[in-house]
């Protein structure tokens, strides 16, 4: 378990809630002109295990390396508790969470929560963080990028329909078959049962299939849509994914945990170029990358900074 959790009280003044715009190399950003590394600079890094930890520390880890800092990686974290335990005791500088995974371990770990309430939109999470996250550790803002679930239809299904959000599936899914794996019927948020609470409607057949199946029988039209899993990278493409407008599955974003001492250094700038950089498309872009293109992480995370800018050093 967590060691014992004491307020951060600059925390809030961080802005957490604000996100960085992301400019041309070399221009000032929101928290003013672009860091100057001192050199030599060195960190290390932690993911948590899993491809997506693995993409996802790739992507910091090269934006960093690029700007000159040297980025040892260290042996992925079992899990959340452990990697925020590695953090407070200075076994790594930096890793990276999920805004609602964060929100709940916090929750679970406070004698007294009545800091952290259930059911709190993405602001509250981020702001209640700040107050009760161990006084050694920083959360950047999140980055616009969110895993979960998502529901995406052929665009056959959508043009016939109109389909571009989640709200006006719920008023067809009557007439639409639906495939997903068999973790869509448990209660989790992101579950049929939840999608009929928060839209209304059920679909007229829910096909069982793993996950590869479903991409495959969505990309040949044998399904109407399909249920993901966000980051599993099987989202075929020239599907059109729909906009969750009611957030029924919780907002979880990707969000960097770094050591206090990073904010001496102009890490916490570069990081959070990477984070406003990353959407939740690309992601899920990547993870296909990755998971069915046989791409390293490295490669993929590589290609993603040098397409954004990202890995151009500031001031060439």
């Amino acid at each position: 378990m967590l060691s014992k959790i004491t307020p951060l009280r600059a925390l809030t003044a961080v802005g957490l809630v604000g996100m960085f715009v992301l400019g041309s190399c070399g221009s000032n950003s929101t928290t003013g002109s672009t860091a100057t590394v001192p050199a030599p600079t060195s960190v290390s890094m932690m993911s948590i295990q899993g491809k997506a930890g693995t993409l996802i520390s790739e992507l910091y880890a090269q934006a960093l390396e690029s700007q000159g800092i040297r980025v040892a990686r260290r042996a992925p974290a079992p899990d959340l508790p452990a990697a925020m335990t590695r953090l407070q005791n200075g076994d790594a500088d930096i890793t990276f969470t999920y805004t609602d995974t964060l929100y709940t371990f916090l929750q679970a770990d406070l004698a007294t929560p009545s800091t952290l309430v259930a059911g709190a939109n993405l602001t509250d999470q981020i702001n209640a963080i700040g107050e009760v996250l161990n006084e050694n550790v920083l959360a950047l803002p999140p980055a616009s990028a969110q895993r979960g679930g998502l529901i995406a239809c052929t665009k056959a299904a959508a043009d016939d329909k109109k389909l571009t959000k989640l709200s006006e599936l719920g008023r067809v899914a009557d007439g639409l078959t639906l495939g997903a794996t068999k973790e869509f019927e448990g209660d989790s948020p992101f579950s049929a049962a939840n999608f009929t609470q928060v839209y209304g409607g059920e679909f007229k057949e829910i096909v069982t299939l793993s996950a590869a199946d479903v991409a495959i029988k969505l990309t040949a039209a044998e399904i109407d849509c399909g249920a993901f899993p966000a980051l599993d990278g099987t989202v075929p493409e020239g599907v059109v994914a729909l906009t969750d407008d009611r957030a029924f599955v919780p907002r979880d974003a990707v969000l960097p945990l770094v050591a206090k001492s990073m904010t001496q250094l102009g890490v916490t700038d570069i990081l959070n170029r990477v984070s406003q950089a990353l959407t939740t498309d690309g992601l899920i872009t990547m993870m296909g990358a990755v998971e069915t293109g046989g791409r390293s992480a490295e490669v993929v995370a590589g290609s993603f900074l040098t397409a954004t800018g990202l890995s151009q050093k500031a001031g060439d």
